[in-house]
């Protein structure tokens, strides 16, 4: 429609002017409608119906690593939210009951030389006794 055909409607009356506009309406919200279908047609793969994975429209491959990507980038932010480092709470473990200090025949105590990070050496002074029970681990041998 170009602009004089819209002023012979205009001109015509206020009655022909709001039966073209409700015909508009009509027409506009019908191709709503199948614009609506067509889409959903287009989005419909093996996941989202009964249709076999065969009919799904090709992907290249940089589509599909990147879906791989942030599927394993999902997974591993789940993971980390959920799980702490070492054994996990419920977990019996796998050790033996450690003696009290005073059923043990010899105490020896054994510290780091250097740093494992740095390389730095620890005198005397840096070397002193840390966590619940005043070492820094307990290893008990038969």
């Amino acid at each position: 429609m170009d602009r004089a055909e819209a002023e012979a409607i205009y001109d015509s009356g206020r009655e022909v002017c709001v039966e073209f506009i409700v015909g508009l309406a009509n027409r506009f919200a019908q191709h709503e409608d199948r614009l609506k279908r067509l889409e959903e047609r287009v989005r419909r793969d093996s996941r989202t119906s009964s249709r076999p994975p065969s009919m799904d429209p090709l992907k290249t491959r940089a589509q599909r690593r990147a879906e791989a990507r942030a599927k394993a980038k999902e997974l591993m932010r789940r993971e980390r939210e959920q799980r702490t480092a070492g054994g996990q709470p419920g977990h019996r473990g796998a050790g033996r009951e450690l003696k009290p200090s005073d059923q043990v025949d010899e105490i020896v105590d054994h510290y780091p030389e250097r740093c494992g990070n740095c390389g730095a050496r620890f005198d005397d002074g840096q070397r002193r006794s840390r966590g619940r029970s005043g070492r820094f681990g307990r290893r008990q041998v038969r």
